[in-house]
């Protein structure tokens, strides 16, 4: 029997805090595989690179939640694809 909670209900405000520990644990081995093998990186950099980022997705999408999805799903989406692949300097100071 699979028991369904909404994502939004473990990075809300009463969310579990391991909740996202345990979902940057199970990403980053596919994500680091993924990047390794095509590039030359150095694994150490790739992996604190990934906290970074997995920090960074997770965070803006756990502030989504308590801020009442005041943007859409898509401005989002949006928004952390530029985010992502900009920069946050270039948003800031354009």
């Amino acid at each position: 029997m699979y028991v369904f909670i909404p994502i939004s209900a473990l990075l809300g405000n009463n969310g579990n805090p391991a909740f996202v520990s345990k979902l940057k644990n199970s990403t980053k081995p596919i994500l680091i595989q993924a990047f390794s093998e095509n590039h030359n990186l150095d694994p150490k950099e790739v992996d604190f690179i990934l906290e970074y980022v997995l920090s960074a997705m997770i965070g803006i999408m756990s502030y989504w939640f308590r801020q009442s999805k005041v943007l859409t799903a898509d401005e989002l989406i949006a928004l952390m694809s530029d985010l992502m692949e900009n920069g946050v300097m270039k948003r800031l100071i354009p």
